[in-house]
């Protein structure tokens, strides 16, 4: 927060930290379809 209300969004620092939310994102969303799944079609584990 304290890059982006300085004005520096051009920064490797809040590039980085912008490609980390990316990633943390996309893998939050597989494990929530994943679960999303196994609720839907209940797998006998």
């Amino acid at each position: 927060m304290a890059l982006a209300e300085a004005g520096d969004t051009s920064s490797a620092e809040f590039l980085r930290l912008g490609t980390r939310g990316q990633v943390l994102g996309q893998a939050m969303g597989g494990i929530v379809l994943v679960i999303l799944a196994m609720m839907v079609f209940k797998p006998n584990l």
